[in-house]
């Protein structure tokens, strides 16, 4: 179960059982909620939002997180010839560039 997962299912607990207490003053025969019930399950319900979106991102993003960055010194001909090559391939530079690693890497050289 993914970091996610589990914050997702402490707040649906959390969730549960504050409407649990508002249903409770429903039935013991209170008629009139005060708002201030209600501030901690709108708490609860934007915290689980948050954590079902960003569930989704990770779940959905492409390619993985990238955790470094470099700078590569290139004379203008070989920046413009990969820059060329990159666009006839529809896609960025950093993508090429990676795309090259990844293909010497299965030819084995």
């Amino acid at each position: 179960m993914s970091n996610h997962d589990e914050k997702i299912k402490a707040l649906e607990g959390e969730l549960e059982a504050e409407e649990a207490k508002i249903q409770g003053l429903m039935i013991s025969g209170q008629k009139i909620i005060a708002p201030e019930n209600y501030v901690v399950i709108d708490r609860i319900r934007k915290e689980l939002k948050a954590a079902r979106i960003a569930r989704t991102k990770e779940a959905t993003r492409g390619e993985p997180k990238f955790e470094r960055q470099i700078t590569v010194g290139l004379s203008e001909e070989d920046f413009q010839r990969l820059t060329d090559e990159a666009a006839a391939a529809k896609i960025t530079l950093p993508k090429y560039i990676r795309h090259l690693l990844k293909s010497k890497e299965q030819s084995g050289d």
